[in-house]
């Protein structure tokens, strides 16, 4: 069928093509040498046309048939790899909002334990300034004690060297028989 149309095609065009390439073979003198040429090449190309369209036809037909079908098989290959191509960069979008997620929940949390160790630590602080007061009060008054301890040494010292000066010289041998008798007195 597809022959019949090529040749229904290609007569007419042959045809055509013979009248206007003749005429400047009519205009030259030399007879029906240049003509017989001319028609000769024109029945050439036409067994020429006519071999290739009747044994070519076929394997070009299945040629193409091949490749469409390879065609479409790449397309529906590239397809397939499309759509797969698109799942994982839907799950992949889907994954990093879950980790986006669980990364903000990471971040509050460790925020939490920030603030709760803030806190512990500013109370430790705390505590600790409580202990150190209370340590520098108890040394002040430790020192305190101590020089209330010293100073009452110091003056029972003087107190006793004022004594030791003064007393013999007032002190009676009658005050000195008062003392031991009351000492005395005490033991018994």
């Amino acid at each position: 069928m597809i022959f019949k149309k090529t040749i229904r095609l290609l007569l007419p065009l042959a045809g055509w093509t013979l009248v206007f390439s003749v005429q400047d073979v009519f205009a030259a003198e030399g007879g029906w040498r240049p003509i017989y040429d001319v028609v000769m090449i024109w029945v050439n190309f036409g067994i020429l046309a006519f071999l290739l369209i009747k044994f070519l036809r076929p394997p070009l037909r299945d040629f193409f048939e091949t490749k469409k079908d390879e065609v479409a098989a790449e397309i529906r290959r590239i397809e397939t790899e499309k759509e797969n191509a698109v799942t994982r960069v839907n799950e992949a979008r889907e994954l990093l909002a879950d980790h986006e997620k669980r990364l903000e929940r990471i971040k509050a949390r460790i925020l939490q334990e920030g603030q709760r160790a803030k806190e512990k630590i500013i109370e430790d602080a705390h505590e600790q300034s409580r202990i150190m007061m209370e340590e520098a009060k108890r040394r002040i008054d430790n020192r305190i004690y101590q020089a209330s301890q010293e100073l009452r040494g110091e003056l029972i010292d003087a107190a006793i060297d004022i004594a030791a000066h003064r007393l013999p010289e007032e002190v009676t041998e009658d005050d000195n028989q008062k003392f031991i008798q009351n000492y005395l007195e005490a033991a018994v």
